[in-house]
């Protein structure tokens, strides 16, 4: 616990310091204060291993400091005349607000590649920060995904994923949605084979991103990755038409990241379970089923999982 919470604490201090450059010399009292009490809580809190959430007179100030933040930056940007900040934030744990913090910069930067059309709002749900806005016409989205590569893989890699829709009628509305719900408690197990109970493992993250095969069917074309039911990976232009055409077993799941679509299809439905029904032994050393090798490793021993790290892939 102790290590783990000197980890968030780093981290979040790291992204602190990015905060204050890219907001400017306003920030630097908001976030000394941030950095302050989240130290505070997590040596008064420490000690009794309950650090799940942030309670009392320290989230007031954690929430009301974050929206100071948000405020410095929002004003700042000439496109934005007005913004609104929603959502408590009261359920978030300790790890969550850190994760917050540690991500913002990188939500924030792909916000200044966009021309605002005045109004924005910033919600914090359940599962991370959506923000949303209409922009300015005649914007080339293409051009900014090369922009956006960068700082996106950098938010792949602290396992979070950052996803945006585009919806047109007498504007253009942008939704950005940054997901921070990655736990390492919890995986999305898909069976493969029942007889010999194997199994694969996924992020927790995937089930919020399954698809229909209407919605499939709709898509333009774009990378998509097929696992087969003998661990063969796939690679396809757009969803192939046998998965969006009938009903079965199989799950589509997909992302629209901004720098490109990415679609996965899983042979079986899955389902969340907590890793503690599995110990974690290593590297199968066949992990090369899926050209992976390295982003593979073995949950238990009689019942065999082997967790997919698609967020390495991802950000390859």
């Amino acid at each position: 616990m102790n290590r783990d919470c000197n980890s968030y604490l780093d981290k979040t201090f790291e992204a602190l310091d990015d905060l204050s450059v890219l907001v400017g010399s306003s920030a630097l009292p908001i976030v000394s204060q941030i950095g302050f009490y989240l130290s505070e809580t997590k040596r008064l809190e420490e000690k009794d291993h309950k650090l799940e959430k942030i309670n009392g007179i320290v989230f007031d100030f954690i929430i009301t400091s974050f929206k100071e933040l948000v405020t410095c930056f929002f004003t700042a940007n000439k496109y934005i005349k007005e913004f609104t900040v929603t959502g408590k934030g009261e359920h978030y744990s300790f790890s969550e607000w850190n994760k917050i913090f540690e991500t913002l910069p990188g939500l924030l930067k792909v916000i200044n590649f966009f021309q605002i059309e005045n109004e924005l709002e910033l919600i914090l749900e359940d599962n991370g920060i959506r923000v949303i806005t209409n922009l300015v016409e005649n914007q080339n989205i293409t051009n900014f995904r090369k922009k956006c590569y960068e700082v996106l893989r950098e938010l792949i890699r602290k396992k979070t994923l950052l996803t945006y829709k585009i919806t047109r009628d007498d504007n253009i509305k942008l939704d950005l949605f940054l997901n921070i719900s990655h736990s390492e408690d919890t995986i999305y197990e898909c069976i493969i084979d029942q007889n010999k109970k194997f199994k694969l493992g996924f992020s927790n993250i995937f089930e919020q991103y399954q698809i229909g095969e209407l919605e499939a069917a709709a898509l333009p074309r774009h990378l998509c990755l097929e696992i087969t039911q003998d661990l063969q990976l796939k690679k396809h232009q757009g969803i192939p038409k046998q998965f969006t055409q009938v009903l079965g077993e199989f799950q589509i799941i997909h992302f629209s990241f901004l720098f490109r679509l990415v679609s996965i299809i899983i042979p079986f439905r899955g389902k969340l379970i907590k890793t503690s029904s599995y110990q974690r032994v290593g590297d199968t050393g066949r992990g090369d089923t899926l050209g992976l090798r390295r982003d593979v490793n073995v949950l238990g021993t009689h019942n065999i999982c082997r967790y997919v790290d698609l967020f390495k892939i991802i950000s390859d």
